[in-house]
């Protein structure tokens, strides 16, 4: 069996540099890539004492790719009140870029995808625009949506005080969101990239600021089949009624489905919307429902 290793790479962008980490022991082993959700990067996926999803994946035989988008992690320079990038970029620009660099590496190799947040809209939003990617055999979600509906008290708490009331007075003062300073997650958030997640949470319509449609794209698109992990403690931020509300909205709910993970339903753990990723219990309770989802497509 081969070595766990990890190497850096970076990407020059006009002005910025994006990181792409990479994790593995099998350099041969099938392409995963996974993609961290707004206000994070892609630490949720590892950490330096080599926990987390990613070494999980690695020492399974997989190849493992995790971006940081711009402003990131290690992706340089932070967001500030002069980023002017948002998620339009991120989907046209910087995934793109990434998976440019992963081709160079691999060639163009089958791949699974995962998504955690708003990192799984992400990876969708860019599937719709850049149809005729058949190499990506699957996707597995953690928490994933694109519309918020459901509504509770973590709802009013998180979203509509927090996130709306607090985030919209704070981004103007800021000139970004600066989720990071006030411990809304672990990375601040451009201006542009808030106010446009909040044009996808409320809208029926999925249309993005340069007026790509994607409601429009949806049918047209042969979309990989995908499994929706989330929590039965995860109220707000990716509830299992809006895995489901995007899972129909997809039209991929006849080759998909959602898996609600909680005591009741033979976990450890009553999961919520972040332990789902870094539990203790996830290596033997989470983990392996990845891999038994990818082996279905392999």
């Amino acid at each position: 069996m081969y070595k766990l290793q990890q190497q850096s790479y970076f990407l020059k962008h006009n002005q910025e540099t994006l990181h792409l980490k990479r994790i593995f022991q099998n350099p041969n082993g099938i392409t995963v890539f996974l993609m961290h959700g707004s206000v994070e990067d892609g630490r949720i996926y590892y950490s330096k004492s080599g926990k987390g999803l990613a070494p999980f994946l690695a020492q399974q035989g997989y190849d493992v790719f995790i971006p940081d988008l711009s402003g990131k992690g290690q992706s340089k320079p932070e967001v500030s009140r002069v980023s002017i990038h948002g998620q339009t970029e991120a989907i046209t620009i910087e995934i793109p870029l990434f998976l440019e660099k992963i081709k160079s590496i691999k060639g163009k190799t089958p791949q699974h995808w995962i998504g955690h947040s708003w990192g799984g809209t992400l990876q969708y939003a860019h599937l719709l625009r850049f149809p005729n990617q058949e190499n990506v055999l699957s996707i597995c979600h953690f928490g994933v949506k694109r519309r918020i509906t459901a509504r509770n008290w973590e709802w009013l708490y998180k979203i509509a005080f927090a996130w709306y009331f607090l985030g919209s007075i704070l981004t103007k003062v800021y000139g970004f969101m600066p989720s990071k300073i006030f411990k809304f997650g672990s990375e601040n958030e451009p201006k542009k990239f808030y106010h446009q997640i909040n044009k996808w949470f409320k809208n029926k319509k999925w249309i993005d600021d340069d007026g790509f449609n994607y409601s429009e794209q949806i049918g047209k698109v042969n979309l990989p089949p995908s499994r929706f992990l989330t929590g039965v403690k995860d109220y707000a931020l990716g509830a299992k009624q809006d895995s489901e509300l995007f899972m129909n909205e997809l039209q991929i709910q006849g080759k998909s489905e959602v898996v609600l993970l909680g005591k009741k339903y033979g976990n450890a753990v009553d999961y919520d919307h972040n332990n789902i990723l870094i539990h203790k219990a996830c290596p033997d309770d989470v983990f392996p429902l990845v891999i038994e989802w990818f082996k279905r497509f392999e």
